[in-house]
Formats: C-alpha cells, structure tokens, sequence
C-alpha cells in the first residue's frame, strides 16, 4: 500500500516566490525530459539514464539509495513532487534519515548526483554548445517548462546567477543558482 499523505513534501500553491516558481520551472523541465515514456513519473531506469546523459556513470547501489530516498509513497516510481523532494534532499533542504553525512574535501554520493542532473540539464540549455547559458537560453528553458516569465524575472534570475557579470551563466554559476533557489546560498549582488 501507499504511505500516509503526509509523508509527501507539503505543497503550498499560491505562495511561492518568483525564485521559487523559476527553481520548480527548471526542474520541471528536467523532470519532462527524463519521463521519457510521458507516463507523469520516471522510473529507476529513467533515473539512470539521466545520470549517464549527464557524463556520470553510477553503480545501481547508488542509483538504488538516490531513488529510495525520492520514490517518498514507495510507488516505484518518482512523480513530479517527489522530483522537487528529491532536488530539496540533494541540495540540502529536506534530510531523510537515511542521508549520508558530507565528508569535508570531497563530495557525497547525492551531491554528485545532483551536480550531475545539473550539467545535464546546463548542457540542454545550452542551445549553441558554448558551455555558458545566456539570457534568451535561460528563458528559452522556462518556455520549455511550460513557465511564462515576464523580462523583469527573468532578468533578476540570471543576474543572481551570472555572479562573474560576464553576460552569460557557466556551468559552476548553474550550480550557485540552483543552491540560490533553494536556498543553500545567498545570491552574490
């Protein structure tokens, strides 16, 4: 059977900010891409399958243990909001239980794995292949997520994240953004 409901991640419509519904934009769009039998939840398999579109190559026990840790109603699969659960445990938001503890000088398990979700979806966006996003790129994902941003949002997004003010973000300020959005870092303006 199916786990008590409140064991799913709360979810509070009408009340989220703009970084917010820009950070669940994104991961929406990644959770798209990866269900790639459209069935509204991605599978162990599919899981992996993002791991290794993004460069990383996981053994099955890691795959297993990140899985586990975001299939919250022990379906089988991951829908959307166990997506977004799993995005808060890798970035430190949410900490089941069952979270290996960070060893200092290198990275866990989960933050690899999250780092490799992010190149995977950076290198998505990154439509010209120039290994950075520029603004119209950075819209261009929220179109694809099926968000619709006014130039004013995006605009103080992708300052947050171009922490260099080069113009366009790299790959390590896509990872500041996505702690920035999920609140593990203060912006750097």
């Amino acid at each position: 059977g199916r786990a008590a409901p409140s064991s799913k991640p709360a979810v509070r419509r009408g009340s989220r900010s703009r970084e917010e519904e820009a950070r669940r934009a994104a991961l929406r769009s990644a959770f798209v891409k990866y269900d790639k039998d459209n069935s509204g939840s991605i599978t162990k398999l599919e899981l992996a399958q993002c791991f290794r579109a993004a460069g990383q190559s996981y053994d099955s026990k890691t795959v297993d243990e990140v899985f586990d840790k975001a299939d919250v109603d022990k379906s089988g699969t991951i829908d959307f909001e166990e997506f977004v659960h799993l995005s808060d445990i890798l970035a430190g938001r949410a900490a089941p239980s069952s979270k290996p503890a960070v060893r200092r000088g290198s990275r866990s398990r989960e933050e690899e794995a999250r780092r490799a979700a992010l190149r995977s979806a950076f290198v998505k966006y990154d439509k010209d292949n120039s290994g950075s996003i520029t603004k119209l790129e950075l819209a261009q994902c929220f179109r694809a997520a099926g968000q619709s941003y006014d130039s004013k949002t995006v605009d103080e997004v992708f300052d947050k994240a171009d922490v260099d003010k080069s113009g366009t973000i790299d790959f390590e300020e896509f990872v500041h953004l996505s702690d920035i959005l999920a609140g593990r870092a203060a912006p750097s303006s």
